[in-house]
């Protein structure tokens, strides 16, 4: 419920902040100021009806080219009005601006029926309290103080800095998985925000999370990380014997797999004496790593001395 309830709210706090903007304000009298509130919500809302009546249509009414054609087709029902351009356009933008916030969780596919590839950031989940709460903020200033247009830009400010800071993190963090493992150049690397907190919204530090996830042909990685630098160990850090393709979806990458294939948890990874090792366990087996730069590939070393695996492990 928490879900469909933010998602929504999300949309309709933005459109009625949108038809404030386009308004350039209102007057000082609240009751006249909340029909125009209402219509940019039920604009900002109207492209998710499509899932549920029309489905068919979905991908045609998040495309900018869609938003464009209703404005147009507003404008031009409206045109014996002295409103019906600028009613037009507000269409437009408030219908079109749907489309944001939904990328910034999933993908939309902006520029449909000519290209079918859907555009995803993954910074956010439509119901984080650190982006949603401004907006709420926002939006009650423009009901109760209407004139007040320093203090809803402020918040609407606060919200847009707040993603900002969330893309430069994730790609600092995207930077850090890169150089915390030696990663293979096929390898694929996924950050998005911790879905679980839309099932425990009431901890808004949780929010501030990243799982991240990597695949490549002989390794599974896949943990959690904190807002701006922490970066725990991963709950799965394993390598494998046999080198398996890559399987590619739209969504998602995974790593075929094999029947009693044999998984080794890394125990630690590191350069040491200019090759890159990794120390993994299966059982009760030790055994350890070494990169060949030649064929990208992680081969087991046939001798190991146990000093040297101390070594590795405790250096």
């Amino acid at each position: 419920m928490y879900v469909l309830i933010s998602h929504v709210l999300t949309h309709a706090v933005l459109g009625s902040i949108l038809a404030y903007l386009l308004n350039n304000g209102f007057q000082n009298k609240r009751m006249q100021n909340f029909p125009m509130l209402i219509y940019g919500a039920m604009i900002a809302i109207s492209p998710d009806f499509f899932k549920y009546f029309l489905s068919s249509l979905i991908s045609l009414s998040h495309s900018i080219l869609f938003s464009l054609f209703l404005g147009l087709g507003f404008a031009m029902i409206t045109r014996k009005k002295t409103f019906s351009k600028q009613f037009g356009i507000a269409v437009a933008i408030i219908w079109g601006a749907h489309l944001v916030p939904d990328s910034l969780e999933h993908g939309v596919p902006f520029f449909y029926p000519f290209f079918d590839a859907e555009i995803s950031f993954d910074v956010l989940l439509l119901g984080d309290p650190w982006f949603l709460v401004p907006l709420v903020i926002s939006l009650g200033t423009m009901f109760f103080q209407p004139t007040q247009k320093r203090v809803v830009s402020v918040f609407l400010t606060f919200a847009i800095v707040y993603l900002g800071v969330r893309e430069v993190d994730k790609q600092i963090f995207l930077y850090q998985i890169k150089n915390q493992f030696n990663l293979t150049p096929e390898a694929s690397i996924e950050v998005i925000p911790t879905a679980e907190n839309l099932i425990r919204p009431l901890f808004p530090l949780d929010w501030f999370e990243w799982k991240y996830s990597v695949y490549s042909e002989q390794r599974i990685i896949i943990g959690q990380a904190f807002l701006l630098g922490r970066f725990p160990l991963p709950q799965l850090n394993a390598i494998y014997l046999s080198k398996n393709p890559l399987i590619r979806n739209d969504s998602f990458t995974y790593r075929s797999t094999q029947k009693e294939e044999r998984q080794y948890k890394v125990l630690v990874e590191k350069e040491f004496q200019g090759k890159h090792y990794i120390a993994a366990m299966h059982q009760d087996k030790r055994t350890i790593f070494v990169f060949s730069p030649t064929d990208n590939t992680w081969y087991e070393m046939d001798k190991m001395d146990g000093d040297f695996l101390q070594q590795l492990i405790t250096k």
